[in-house]
């Protein structure tokens, strides 16, 4: 008796467990409230992209010089290997964050804006250079790219924010593609991506720089 009692409160509490998880996905509630969360909820290759990046914060000052703001100058978390816990930040939700400590606990000159660089390429060159003239015959060209992601006051206050690369990319060709040009006049006169307000402010697209 007792283990039919024990295997159907392990049966409900997974139940629960899942359908839990599910919602909180398809609401976007507590999705990320505990790393417990990432166990329960329906995340599956949502990490998968084909391009690589890493971020960087400049502050330029008012005497026309830039400083580095990240890493800080007394060194920064690195939860795994060498990777800084600022690349774990892929939306910059924490760059004002970041900014503020940096800045109320160091000396510098007065600063003019505060300055989020996203650098990105594909990830295809991030295997060894034998093994990708291996798979393509021919050696690495890498090429790096750089676009301002946002850019903030002395304060950490937010002045321009941009959506992701991809999320640039994505709304460039949408935009160069005739036939959805043409679709998008056929429908509603507002069309609405997310409900994500960085997301939205994709539509704010600035030019890449070629390294």
């Amino acid at each position: 008796m007792m283990k039919r009692y024990l295997i159907g409160v392990f049966i409900s509490t997974y139940l629960l467990a899942l359908g839990w998880g599910l919602l909180a996905h398809t609401f976007k509630m507590g999705a990320v409230c505990h790393p417990f969360m990432y166990f329960v909820v329906w995340d599956m290759f949502c990490g998968w992209q084909a391009f690589d990046y890493r971020h960087h914060i400049v502050a330029e000052g008012l005497d026309g010089n830039y400083y580095q703001v990240e890493p800080a100058p007394w060194g920064s978390f690195k939860p795994y290997s060498d990777f800084e816990r600022l690349h774990y930040d892929y939306k910059g939700t924490f760059t004002s964050n970041m900014v503020k400590n940096v800045l109320n606990k160091t000396e510098h000159p007065p600063i003019n804006r505060v300055i989020l660089i996203e650098e990105f390429w594909n990830k295809k060159y991030n295997i060894p250079d034998y093994l990708y003239e291996y798979a393509y015959g021919r050696e690495k060209d890498q090429k790096k790219y750089y676009m301002v992601r946002s850019t903030l006051d002395e304060q950490g206050l937010y002045i321009t924010r941009n959506g992701s690369f991809e999320n640039v990319l994505a709304a460039s060709q949408f935009m160069e593609n005739p036939r959805m040009k043409q679709l998008m006049h056929m429908g509603k006169p507002f069309y609405e991506v997310s409900t994500n307000r960085a997301a939205n402010d994709s539509t704010m697209m600035h030019g890449f720089i070629s390294r």
